[in-house]
């Protein structure tokens, strides 16, 4: 089992299957969630998030001076000519040190410190992909928990009516 630090991409992206009785099903079960959990942690982060729309809404290999120059102007709400080199070398040096090894280690991204290239990997859109899937079970979470209380009121409704009470 790795490290809730240093997670497998293939452990990274859960398939959505019926969940049997079995104790390797039950382990499986156990390491997708851990695998979720490891998801969340690593995108609760805003530095983390701006990558990934960043590298979704720029195909293709990005430098990290590039980066680190957007992030910067996006958090000091300034465009790229008008950050300070302090406000760059903030966003570098964290995305070098922290947020980019981060995503690699995820296999998200692929990241070359020596070379300072960023790049999507196929993972990132699964990645999405299974953030999509998690809102919409959420979501319909949500309309089944309504519809079952509107159907309960409208009972509770129907038998005050006729007039049998509850005590």
């Amino acid at each position: 089992m790795a490290s809730s630090d240093s997670i497998m991409p293939q452990e990274l992206i859960m398939q959505n299957s019926p969940v049997s009785t079995n104790e390797s099903s039950d382990s499986t079960l156990i390491e997708e969630e851990r695998s979720r959990d490891q998801l969340y942690f690593v995108l609760s982060n805003y530095r983390r998030r701006f990558i990934l729309d960043y590298l979704a809404r720029n195909p293709g290999p990005v430098s990290l001076r590039t980066l680190s120059e957007e992030l910067a102007a996006w958090e000091n709400e300034s465009d790229t000519n008008s950050i300070t080199s302090n406000q760059r070398k903030r966003a570098y040096v964290s995305l070098r040190q922290t947020h980019l090894p981060k995503l690699q280690e995820l296999g998200i991204i692929s990241f070359d410190p020596n070379r300072g290239i960023v790049q999507a990997m196929d993972q990132m859109e699964t990645t999405f992909q299974f953030l999509s899937d998690d809102t919409e079970t959420e979501q319909s979470s949500r309309r089944t928990s309504l519809w079952l209380g509107l159907a309960g009121m409208l009972v509770l409704a129907i038998l005050l009516t006729v007039g049998i009470v509850f005590l």
